[in-house]
Formats: structure tokens, C-alpha cells, sequence
């Protein structure tokens, strides 16, 4: 939740590819999402932009929660458009035929908030999830990944060494000492992320709305894409690893791929090759750790 597109940036370009990225709306430069915002309109939407640059056939891949819109968007157009998908660090559909049956102790596993979860279930309307939605998705979540200003600093070393730099459960985005000491030399890595998180959510309600969607039954049954697909995941990570078992589930000729080492931020400083080999038909060799 938060990124815009600018994380998406390399330092060089990355040979032979074109490369897309947009700032869905709610982030960025693009317009507020209503409320609610589902994932057909949101597909629609990604198709229409295709459409108006003339992109045909295209690979898709996505981090974290924009992982979900890559299986979505997969899913949503087919094979037909779609030539493979990278799901990076994403969450899982939790109403999938292949899931855990709702509110059991297996289905509770795949995510680290039941809470947030209960109160964003299809149909639950009622004044507790109401409460929880207003409170914490749209005033405490909202508030900390929406920065009004634009042109300051919102507290970036803090960002960095609470968060990106940090075990899961310190409250960070998890790793380890080898990949964090690789970020902390790669600066390009660290300014784009802190950039996009700057230049992302562009309403308090983003998150609201964003979290939502991802905890309510998705539109497209990701099981119905048939083509290349890639699961990567960190070793010690904010997306639980239950999460990408069942992404796996739901997508029976998906590969699933550990990052040793890396957190839910570090795995990032593997798009290059993540991307290069979903091109070339193949599964990414980890660079760092």
C-alpha cells in the first residue's frame, strides 16, 4: 500500500524492455478513487490505458499490493494479452474455492490482522467493522502513508531504519543484515523507494479503499490465468508465507520462489532480474544475499 510508480524506476534501463508503470487511482498524479473501487473497474480501467498506447500482448508483474492487481489484471484479460505475471510479496485472495474455510484458524493464518480482516469481509456492514474501517484503515493506516506535502521531508530516516531496515517482528518490513547491507549501498534503491512512499497514496482514504478491496472477495478467480506465472517471496517478510502458499493453491502451474534473506522492501532490489527473467521464460536467480 503506497507506492507510486516511481518505484518502479532503474538507474538503468533494463535491456531490450519496455517498461510500464502507472500510478493507479489513489496515487500519485492520477485520480482519487472513489469508494468503493473494485478490481473490475480498476481492470477496465488498466485495459483502457493499454488500449490508448497501443500495447497489445505484455507481461505483467506487480509488488506487494500492486502484486494483486498483476494477478487481477492476468486473470481479468487472459493469455489472449497477457504473455506471464510476477506476483512479488503479494497477499492472497482469501475467498478463493481453494482457501481455508472463512474465520477457521487455518484461514485466520494467512493474514496478521483478523481485525482488519473481519471488518473488510464481503457483507460486513455492521458497527464494529464500520469502527475499525474508520479508525484504523482510514485515520490511523490513511494517516501514516498520506504526506499532504510533497515538497518536504516526512520523516524519511525514520522510514527507513523503523521500517524498510527492520524485522518483522520489530515492526519492520523484515530481512536480514546481508540484504539491508546491500540497500544501504545501492542510495538509487533507497531514494526511489522513499520517493514513490512520498509520491504515492494521494488521499487519506487510499488505504481505506485499497485494504478493502484486498480483504473482500476479489473479481477475477486468478486460477483462470493459464500462463507463465512466478510467485516470489521474501525468507522473513511482512506478506506472510501462508499467503504465498495459497497464491500457489489458486494457481496450480505457478512456480514458487523463496528470496532467501530478503523482507518485504529488499526483495525489490531484485525486480530487474525478476522482470528480465518472466521475459525470457524463466525464474529469476536471487542477486543479493
Amino acid at each position: 500500500v503506497g507506492q507510486g510508480k516511481e518505484l518502479w524506476m532503474e538507474a538503468e534501463p533494463i535491456p531490450n524492455i519496455r517498461l510500464i508503470a502507472i500510478d493507479r487511482m489513489g496515487n500519485g498524479g492520477s485520480s482519487l478513487q472513489p469508494v468503493p473501487y473494485l478490481f473490475d473497474e480498476v481492470i477496465n480501467e488498466i485495459e483502457e490505458m493499454l488500449d490508448k498506447i497501443d500495447v497489445d500482448k505484455f507481461f505483467v508483474v506487480g509488488h506487494s499490493l500492486g502484486a494483486t492487481f498483476a494477478m487481477q489484471v492476468a486473470a481479468g484479460l487472459g493469455e489472449t494479452r497477457v504473455l506471464g505475471a510476477a506476483y512479488i510479496s503479494g497477499q492472497c485472495d482469501f475467498y478463493h474455492q481453494t482457501a481455508p474455510k472463512p474465520h477457521t484458524k487455518e484461514w485466520k493464518g494467512l493474514t496478521r490482522s483478523v481485525m482488519i480482516a473481519n471488518a473488510c469481509a464481503p457483507g460486513n456492514n455492521g458497527c464494529w467493522a464500520r469502527f475499525v474501517r474508520y479508525m484504523f484503515l482510514y485515520q490511523l493506516i490513511g494517516t501514516m502513508m498520506y504526506a499532504e506535502r510533497k515538497d518536504q521531508d516526512c520523516g524519511f530516516a525514520d522510514m527507513y531504519v523503523a521500517n524498510m531496515r527492520q524485522a518483522v517482528e520489530n515492526g519492520g518490513d523484515g530481512g536480514c543484515d546481508l540484504t539491508w547491507d546491500a540497500m544501504d549501498k545501492d542510495i538509487f534503491f533507497v531514494q526511489k523507494y522513499l520517493y514513490a512512499t512520498l509520491h504515492g497514496c494521494n488521499a487519506k482514504s487510499t488505504s481505506l479503499v485499497d485494504l478493502w478491496r484486498l480483504h473482500g472477495k476479489w473479481h477475477f478467480d486468478c486460477g483462470n490465468f493459464k500462463g507463465k506465472c512466478v510467485i516470489y517471496h521474501g525468507e522473513n517478510e511482512q506478506s506472510l508465507a501462508s499467503c504465498a502458499e495459497q497464491s500457489k493453491r489458486a494457481i496450480p502451474q505457478a512456480e514458487l520462489v523463496w528470496m532467501l534473506g530478503h523482507g518485504h522492501t529488499t526483495i525489490m532490489m531484485e525486480a530487474p532480474t525478476i522482470i528480465q527473467a518472466l521475459i525470457e521464460g524463466g525464474v529469476a536467480k536471487q542477486v543479493y544475499c
